[in-house]
């Protein structure tokens, strides 16, 4: 693959850009980021429940209990926890997609209730784009780990496309992989690197305030890793937002 980095922003232009727009909407942005405490509830909840019925799994192999009475509650636990499940991946679909549909269309003056109804109307296309899209790019990496890396990046872009321009599905991936068709390499280094001082900020973080990095189980590791994602995670998505329009306009 031919890489064209000449015609791509510069790493520093894209996170000035993604900055500027994350530090002047952060109040709304944050607002959109509480969606992700109800959306962490549900799935605790959603894992309490899935852990409870593989106990209840357990009383029956062992003739514990009777196998009805156990049987009907097993049942009602497992639809209750994939209800609490949907709903938390609903809420979190809904919350990407209101934060990317903010950043594309470089929105400042929307309420939290309109950006949360332009979630709510979008995120099924979104989620089909990007579950399609992931279940492609599982399918090639099935084949061989480089294969799925390189599908993986063309599609990358498809639920983007998918809300900015209302696509269907399979004309979201032709465009992503025409966005990325001669600038593979570029776009991969200006995704990869992004994703490498995340990680490192976080364990620089988690070291300042004394957690132990190689005991995930430590509580102020998880607090502090928690916190960063919260807060940055919308400066990454809208880092994304700037990669795919600055594509856009050099293709």
């Amino acid at each position: 693959m031919i890489s064209k980095t000449k015609s791509l922003i510069s790493f520093q232009d894209l996170f000035a850009q993604a900055w500027k727009y994350y530090w002047q909407n952060f109040n709304r942005l944050m607002q959109l980021m509480l969606i992700a405490i109800p959306v962490g509830i549900l799935g605790m909840i959603a894992v309490v429940g899935f852990i409870s019925w593989d106990r209840v799994i357990s009383l029956v192999l062992t003739n514990t209990v009777s196998i009805p009475m156990i049987g009907i509650a097993g049942s009602l636990i497992m639809i209750v926890s994939l209800m609490f499940l949907s709903s938390a991946i609903i809420l979190g679909l809904v919350m990407k997609t209101a934060i990317f549909s903010m950043v594309l269309k470089k929105d400042s003056k929307s309420s939290f209730k309109q950006l949360w109804k332009l979630g709510r109307e979008k995120y099924e296309a979104y989620f089909k784009a990007v579950f399609i899209a992931d279940f492609f790019t599982l399918l090639w990496s099935l084949l061989l780990i480089i294969p799925g890396i390189i599908k993986g990046l063309q599609y990358s872009f498809a639920g983007l496309v998918a809300l900015d321009k209302k696509t269907q599905s399979r004309d979201a991936f032709k465009e992503s992989r025409r966005l990325i068709t001669g600038r593979w390499w570029g776009v991969f280094w200006r995704l990869v690197l992004p994703t490498i001082l995340f990680s490192v900020g976080t364990s620089v973080l988690a070291v300042i305030m004394g957690a132990q990095l190689g005991n995930k189980m430590d509580p102020t590791y998880g607090i502090v890793n928690s916190t960063a994602i919260f807060f940055l995670t919308p400066l990454f998505m809208a880092y994304i937002v700037e990669l795919y329009l600055s594509l856009k306009k050099t293709r």
